[in-house]
Formats: structure tokens, sequence, C-alpha cells
């Protein structure tokens, strides 16, 4: 639990770093492009991600989750087996690569150079981001979670300056292009873990890993191509690229929310996938997940809903002020969305690929039916209730498929009541926003609503001492400065109960 804990801290606090760049990133992008351009940069984003899941073949999430399982040894086993891994990445990752620089060549004689100057941007962070995917992963696989948090960091805020020079004098290309900066700290790794002196030895990916692989790599090509922001494509095929743009705004907080919790996965998969099921170690580590990442993105994402409506139009323009009510829904969905990478880590971890893939097919056919419906119908807002309705169908079947395998509890109760004291940090923060105007509001409903929190979370009875006493004993808290150390633990001991 303690090395679990650890590495979700150094995750976490790279994540809040990285957080906070995306969230300037929409903001500079939507300041200096507008609608249209921001929601052809989101576009250009999901089209990476997606290209980069077609291709990657699951050999990331395989890494992540076998190369903690080798011994240290002189062989360096663990060496062979990411050289093998990397030489079935490789030449997918290519063939896309070529087939996206056809195309930009295509667009640039079809439609100008400015369109294909934005896809051989698009190609540059697909490029970027499925080195980097491939890196981070082998690296947490190894337990380098320090690494990977440093360059998160340090590639989250180098990007910034790019992004303004890139859209300043090339636009949205100019700005995808900055955005690909984002990865490149993680990509000077790669010789860390990929030794091309070695010989690719097939045999060293056991069938099991291929298995494991070949599932997770159609998992995940559904979440990320259908599950994440499919909604794009289906506004601009409905609609238009201002309409992409006003979807993108509207996700961004939530994406924040479902972002923070996303990293506590390769934690938790290496936490899962070491512990053995004999006991009730797994079972406690499970039910912990639970409750601490629902303490973490509850407040964020009711509370976020409760002010989103007049803090989008203050951050990102007047121009964006009609995704207000849109993503007050998706940051409430958000919260479903966090709640689901614990049950989904998890079978991840213990060898439920395959219901993975069952679960995201079916969850991907009804959402795709879902948002078609909703956009049809009620457009920018259909596509946000629709988005709400499919993460409530994912969780119920990922919990679901936990019942099905194991006897682990769902911590309903805590759920609940973690839910109730995020709504009363909501409450107060929309009386704020509700009485008073500007950013006076929100400033005056961001710390109502985080003072009412912690007496909430007494109240509830949601952190006990047990828990602030596992905390200040990770090597984490363990280096922090003498004051900070003392405000931690002051905070704590207002919130805590005894058990």
């Amino acid at each position: 639990m303690g090395t679990v804990l650890k590495s979700s801290l150094l995750n976490l606090t790279a994540t809040l770093v990285s957080l906070l760049a995306g969230f300037a990133v929409s903001i500079l992008n939507a300041r200096l492009l507008g609608p249209e351009g921001s929601g052809l940069a989101a576009f250009a984003l999901w089209f990476a991600t997606s290209a980069s899941a077609l291709a990657d073949r699951g050999m990331p999430q395989t890494m992540l989750r076998s190369l903690g399982t080798h011994e240290d040894n002189p062989a360096a086993p663990w060496q062979a087996t990411v050289r093998a891994a990397f030489s079935l990445f490789i030449r997918p990752v290519f063939a896309a690569a070529l087939a996206t620089a056809a195309y930009s060549l295509w667009a640039t004689f079809e439609n100008g150079p400015e369109r294909g100057l934005f896809w051989a941007a698009a190609l540059l962070l697909f490029l970027c981001y499925a080195f980097f995917t491939f890196t981070t992963a082998a690296a947490r696989g190894r337990g380098n979670f320090r690494e990977t948090a440093v360059n998160t960091v340090s590639g989250s805020l180098l990007q910034l300056p790019f992004i303004v020079a890139g859209a300043h004098f090339l636009g949205a290309a100019g700005a995808v292009a900055g955005m690909a900066v984002r990865f490149v700290p993680q990509l000077f790794n790669l010789h860390r873990y990929v030794d091309l002196s070695l010989r690719p030895e097939p045999a060293r990916l056991t069938s099991e890993m291929r298995r494991y692989a070949r599932q997770m790599w159609l998992s995940d090509l559904i979440d990320v191509v259908i599950m994440t922001r499919v909604e794009l494509a289906l506004l601009g095929l409905f609609f238009s690229s201002t309409d992409m743009g006003y979807f993108a705004a509207a996700a961004v907080f939530a994406g924040l929310v479902g972002q923070f919790a996303l990293q506590l996965s390769p934690a938790l998969i290496v936490g899962f996938s070491t512990i053995e099921e004999a006991g009730d170690t797994r079972a406690r580590l499970f039910a912990n997940a639970m409750r601490f990442t629902a303490l973490g993105i509850f407040p964020v994402a009711f509370g976020g809903a409760a002010i989103i409506q007049q803090l989008l139009p203050l951050a990102f323009g007047e121009a964006f002020a009609p995704a207000g009510s849109a993503a007050a829904i998706l940051l409430i969905a958000s919260a479903i969305t966090g709640i689901a990478v614990i049950p989904w880590a998890f079978l991840a971890a213990t060898g439920g690929s395959g219901s993975l893939l069952h679960i995201m097919t079916s969850s991907a056919i009804v959402t795709v039916a879902l948002l078609t419906g909703g956009i049809f119908l009620a457009g920018l807002k259909g596509a946000a209730i629709a988005r709400m309705l499919a993460e409530c169908l994912t969780l119920a079947m990922l919990i679901l498929a936990i019942r099905k395998r194991t006897r682990l509890t769902i911590p309903y109760v805590t759920l609940f009541k973690a839910m109730l004291a995020a709504a009363t940090c909501g409450f107060t923060a929309h009386l704020a926003v509700r009485t008073l105007d500007g950013w006076a509001g929100i400033t005056v409903g961001i710390v109502a609503g985080a003072l009412t929190y912690p007496l909430a979370l007494r109240g509830f009875r949601l952190v006990l001492d047990a828990d602030t006493a596992a905390l200040f004993d990770s090597p984490v808290a363990q280096r922090l400065p003498h004051r900070v150390r003392s405000i931690l633990a002051a905070t704590l001991h207002l919130v805590s109960v005894r058990a």
C-alpha cells in the first residue's frame, strides 16, 4: 500500500501541474484562435491520441503491467521484453505516420497550404504522443514514477511559449505543433528502455502477454476513439468546427477531473497486479482507492458544475458563453468517469482484459447511438447529456464485472456520503456566484466551497485517523518541509475522526 501511495502521490503532483498547464493551453487556444481555431486544435489532439491507440497494438499497456514482474538480475530480461514489444509497436506507428503524411500532401494540393500545414502539425503531435506513451509505460512499469513525473511537469510548462508563438505565426497548425512539445522531454529517455543493439525476440512476449495486449488494444481503441471525444467528430459532421470549439471549451474542466483520476491508474495497475489475491490486502486497496478518488474528484466536479456557467465566458471569452450549460453537465459526468477508473484499473491488472473489451464494446455502441441522437436533437447540450448517460452505463457494467469475478464489495454508502459532502461544497459555491458577479463571485465561491468541504468531510466521517497516519508515514510526506507538514497535519486533524 505504501508503494502504491507513493507512486500515486508522485503521479498526482505531476498531474496537477499538467492539468493546470492543460487548462492554460485551452485558454490560450480559445483566446488566440477563437471557437473555430480552438475546435481544430482539439480535433488534432483527438486525432493524435486516436491514431496512437490504433497503431500501438496494446504494447504500452502490456509494458506497464508486465515489466514490474521482472526481477532485477544481470541478464536484465525486461530489456529484451521491451525490445520485442518495441519491434511490434514501431511498424504500425510508422505506417500510420506515412498515411497521415500522404493525406497532408493531398490536403495541400486540394485545399491549400494552410490545411496541409495543419495536418503536418497533427502528424508531429501523433508521433510525439505515440512514442511518449510507450516510453512512459515502460518507465512506470519499471517503477520509475519520479522520472515520468519530472518529465510531465517540464513538458507541460515548456509547451506554453511554443503554443503562443505557434498560434501567433501559424494559427491552429502552429498551436498544434506547440502542443507536441508537451511530450518531448520523456522521449529523451527512450534509449534507457529500448536497447536497439538487442535483436528482437518475439518469444519474449508470452502468449499471455500477447492475449492481454490484444484485448487491451481493442479496449483502449474503443475508449480513446469513441468513448473519449468522438463528439468532436460528430459535431463537425452535423454542424461546424465552431461547434467543435464550443464543445472543446465545455469539456475542458470535465477533462481536467477525468485526467486527474486517470493518473491513478498506472500506480493502481502495478499495485493490483503485484498484490496476491489471498488475504484482504487487495480488497482494502480497492476500497481505499474508491474512497480517496471520490474524496478528491467529487468536490471539484460538483463545485465546478456550480460555478462553470459564470466562469467559462470569463476564462475563454464571451464567444464561448453558449457552452456553459453543457460544461456543467459534463462536469457532473466527470465524477462518474473518475470513479470508473478504479474498477477499470482492477480489471486491467487482474486478468480481466477480456471483460474490459466486452464492456468497452457494448458501451461504445450505446455511446455512439446516444451521441448521434442527442446531437441531432439538441446539439451541444444533447451531446453533454448523452455523455453523462454513457458514463453511468460504463460504470455500471464495470461494477457488474467486478462483482462477477471477485468478492469485492463496492463502498456504496461511502460514495454516497462523499457525493453529499461534495454537493454541500457545490451548493455553497453556487450561492456565492448567484450573489456576486464576475471574478469576485467566482473567487468567493471557490473559497467558500473549499472551507465548507473539510467540515462536510468531518460531518460525514469520511476521513479516519488511520488514513492520516498512513499518509504521514509515506516517503513523500516525510520529505515535505516542516511548516508544510504542520499545516497538513492541522488540516487532517480537523477533518479526521476515529473509526
